[in-house]
C-alpha cells in the first residue's frame, strides 16, 4: 500500500505542476455541473467523493474544501442515501452554523429521516445557542410540520425580533396563522377573528418587503382564498395575472450577493422556475366553480393550463 500511495503522490505531484489548484478547481465544477444538467447525479457524487479525497483539491482556501463537502452531501441527499447523509451533516452543521444553506439542506435530510435524532441535535443546538436566528427558524418549520402552531409563532416571532425586515419571517407566521384559524381547536375559538388580522397583516408585510411581483400578489390572494374571502382572492389573482414574471428584488438582491462572494457570474433564472400564472388560473378557477361560474373557469384552463 505505500508503494500505491508513493505512486498516487507522485501523480499528484505532476498534476499540481501542469494546473493551479484554482484551475483544477474550476474544472471540477464545470464536470459536475454538466453531470448535474444530464440528470446524471450517481455519477456526481462518484466525482464530488473523488474530489473531496483528492490532494489536487488541497487548498489553502477553506471556502473549495467546504463547498465540495457541500456538495456531496446534498448529492447523496438528493440519491436518497439519508442515513449516510445523517451521519456527517451535523459536523457539518456545527463547523458552519451560520450558512442558510446547510440549514436548509439540514431540515430536508430531518424531515425524511422518520427517527428523530437529527430534531434532537437542532433543539440541542437552539438550547445552546438561544439567540441563533437559523436555530430558530428551523425549529419553527419542524413545529409546523407537526402543527405545533403556538410554539412555531413563539419561534418566529424571536426570529422577527432579530430580522425585522426578513420577508421570509412574514411569510412563515402567515402560514401559521392561516393553519391555527382554520384547525379545530376549540382554545383560540375566542381569539380566531384576532389570529386573522395577524395573517393578512403578515400577507401585507410580506408583500411591503418583498416588493410588488407577482409571487406576492399570489400569496395575497391565497391568504384571502383560505380565509373564505373569495371576493378578496379574486382581485390579486386578477392582479396576479396581469403582472409579468420577473425576479422579485429582494431575490435579486440575494442573487448579486452570490455573485460577488463566487467571483464568477451566475446563470440567469430561466422565467418559467418562477412563473406562478399556472397556479394562480387554477386557485382563480377554483373560486369561479364554487360561485358557479363553471364556463369562465373552463376558459381560463383551456387558455393557460392546457399544455
Amino acid at each position: 500500500s505505500s508503494g500505491i500511495n508513493a505512486e498516487y503522490g507522485g501523480h499528484a505531484a505532476l498534476y499540481k505542476s501542469m494546473l493551479k489548484r484554482n484551475e483544477w478547481y474550476y474544472w471540477y465544477t464545470m464536470m459536475l455541473g454538466c453531470c448535474i444538467h444530464l440528470n446524471k447525479y450517481r455519477d456526481a457524487l462518484i466525482l464530488s467523493v473523488a474530489g473531496l479525497s483528492s490532494l489536487l483539491m488541497d487548498s489553502s482556501d477553506p471556502r473549495i474544501s467546504k463547498n465540495i463537502q457541500v456538495q456531496t452531501v446534498y448529492l447523496a441527499a438528493l440519491l436518497g442515501y439519508n442515513e449516510c447523509v445523517s451521519e456527517t451533516i451535523g459536523s457539518l452543521l456545527y463547523n458552519n452554523p451560520h450558512v442558510t444553506g446547510i440549514w436548509n439542506l439540514f431540515y430536508t435530510v430531518s424531515h425524511r429521516l422518520t427517527r428523530p435524532r437529527l430534531h434532537r441535535l437542532g433543539v440541542r443546538w437552539l438550547c445552546k445557542n438561544k439567540n441563533d436566528f437559523n436555530g430558530l427558524f428551523y425549529n419553527g418549520l419542524h413545529t409546523y410540520r407537526h402543527k405545533h402552531f403556538n410554539a412555531g409563532i413563539t419561534f418566529y416571532r424571536q426570529c422577527l425580533a432579530q430580522r425585522p425586515q426578513d420577508p421570509n419571517v412574514y411569510f412563515h407566521l402567515m402560514l401559521f396563522y392561516l393553519h391555527w384559524v382554520s384547525s379545530k381547536n376549540a382554545d383560540i375559538s375566542k381569539r380566531r377573528h384576532e389570529f386573522v388580522v395577524q395573517a393578512v397583516a403578515c400577507a401585507f408585510m410580506f408583500h411591503q418587503l418583498r416588493g410588488p411581483c407577482q409571487e406576492t400578489l399570489y400569496n395575497l390572494g391565497r391568504c384571502y382564498h383560505a380565509l373564505g374571502l373569495r371576493h378578496f382572492a379574486t382581485i390579486y389573482y386578477k392582479r396576479a395575472m396581469s403582472v409579468p414574471s420577473s425576479v422579485p428584488r429582494s431575490v435579486q438582491e440575494q442573487l448579486d450577493s452570490m455573485t460577488e462572494d463566487r467571483g464568477q457570474g451566475l446563470e440567469p433564472l430561466e422565467m418559467n422556475d418562477i412563473d406562478h400564472i399556472r397556479e394562480v388560473v387554477y386557485n382563480l378557477c377554483e373560486v369561479y366553480k364554487a360561485s358557479g361560474s363553471d364556463h369562465l373557469a373552463r376558459q381560463l384552463l383551456y387558455q393557460h393550463c392546457v399544455i
